[in-house]
């Protein structure tokens, strides 16, 4: 029986500079310049892909009555030569496309970053 360490051992090394290189290839393919909030301060201008949930938001109901959410994926890189790597927090804010943007959840692969996104506006 193979063991989970041993079925990654033997998939071999991921190379994260050529995973940062095609997720930077899809990033350029649709980029967005984003200057990220964070502690009430804004961040230098990063590059970033934003990508909407297809999805109709959903509707949460509570004692003021319905609101809606709507959900964004925003991806950057790391680890890729001559680019910034992407310095995304939970908790930071952003305005895109007329809305602005909570990160609820960021989650890093190996040459890249991905941030789970809810519209506050």
């Amino acid at each position: 029986m193979t063991t989970l360490p041993g079925w990654i051992s033997a998939r071999g090394h991921v190379d994260t500079s050529a995973r940062g290189a095609a997720a930077y290839a899809r990033i350029l393919d649709k980029p967005s310049l984003i200057v990220l909030v964070r502690n009430d301060t804004d961040r230098p201008v990063q590059q970033f892909r934003i990508e909407y949930a297809s999805t109709q938001p959903s509707t949460t109901e509570g004692g003021a009555g319905q609101s809606a959410q709507q959900i964004a994926i925003v991806f950057g890189v790391r680890g890729v030569t001559g680019v910034t790597d992407a310095d995304i927090v939970r908790e930071d804010r952003f305005a895109a496309d007329g809305k602005v943007w909570r990160v609820v959840a960021v989650t890093v692969f190996p040459g890249e970053i991905q941030a789970r996104c809810e519209a506050l506006s």
